[in-house]
């Protein structure tokens, strides 16, 4: 179901573009979104008597999926961040970083890492596009005491707890999954073992001791579709990327944003949350304004020239 509603948010996106106005509407009531659910969970805390692991902890995340919620929480901490930065916010921008520290603390006591590592790549990528800014990295020192601030919060919260959590070596068996993954594309490399059968035929071919799904969508489509899902999944990104590079301004900027982020949470999670759609879109449906304008003048071209074929 979820595979279904991504093509048709990318079909629609091809045929159809958000103005900047529109994006930034959406990614505020994202923003809103990403406060109102760090609220929810903020509430476990408030109540007190959880239990610390070194596991992703539904105690922390108010009963709702750890793993699932750093991912929304992630997205909402690179939303504030980026409010923090953008001068157009100059006004809020102590509200904003107070608004990034609570949600980025509450994230990490969700126990799963993916959340922090999604924030961490999208800043190194905001910092590449915005290297020759100085302005950019002056911001990002003023950030440095919240950063320590929601350290020690953390490791006094959890008892150090969270440490261990972070130096614990693996990734939760998602790189077995990969492997496990690769082995039945090697097996069955022109169909794969078909749709939705990745996480049976792990146990019964004894490449993983339980039922469970790749977490991975790069890695399920060449397992259930072999190269067909190798040459249509992996090829769509791989052109998308492309398309996107080709952009300039603050359309490829952003999109790149997008898009990463969407592959990031497809490595770490798979297809499981809303926000990869809405995502996606954002990134396909957001071409430069010139480019529209450049392909609308070559098909006019090509239809004024069949015509006068036609007539000749």
């Amino acid at each position: 179901i979820n595979s279904y509603a991504f093509i048709v948010v990318i079909v629609w996106s091809s045929f159809n573009r958000l103005s900047p106005q529109l994006i930034h509407r959406l990614l505020t009531y994202l923003k809103i979104a990403a406060i109102y659910l760090t609220g929810v969970v903020l509430v476990a805390h408030l109540r007190g008597g959880i239990s610390y692991n070194t596991e992703s902890n539904f105690g922390s995340s108010n009963g709702m999926a750890p793993v699932q919620l750093s991912g929304y929480l992630g997205l909402g901490s690179i939303l504030l961040i980026f409010s923090f930065l953008n001068p157009e916010e100059a006004k809020y921008r102590w509200l904003n970083i107070i608004l990034f520290t609570v949600c980025t603390t509450v994230m990490i006591l969700t126990f799963s890492r993916g959340g922090l590592y999604f924030l961490g790549i999208i800043i190194i990528l905001y910092a590449y596009f915005n290297k020759a800014s100085l302005g950019s990295y002056v911001k990002f020192l003023f950030i440095i005491p919240f950063g320590i601030l929601i350290y020690y919060f953390v490791i006094n919260q959890t008892q150090g707890t969270i440490a261990k959590r972070y130096q614990k070596k693996g990734s939760s068996n998602r790189d077995v999954l990969v492997m496990a993954g690769f082995k039945l594309f090697l097996d069955d490399p022109v169909i794969g073992v078909g749709t939705s059968n990745y996480s049976t035929q792990v146990v019964k071919r004894r490449y993983f001791d339980q039922v469970s799904t790749a977490h991975n969508e790069f890695v399920r489509a060449i397992a259930e579709h072999g190269i067909i899902g190798l040459v249509t999944y992996w090829g769509f990104f791989i052109a998308t990327f492309i398309n996107i590079w080709r952009r300039h301004g603050p359309q490829k900027e952003f999109s790149l944003y997008f898009l990463v982020l969407f592959c990031l949470i497809v490595v770490h999670n798979g297809l499981k949350i809303s926000i990869q759609h809405l995502l996606v879109m954002m990134a396909v449906a957001n071409p430069n304004v010139e480019y529209i304008r450049y392909k609308l003048k070559h098909v006019r071209k090509a239809g004024t020239a069949t015509s006068q074929l036609q007539t000749s």
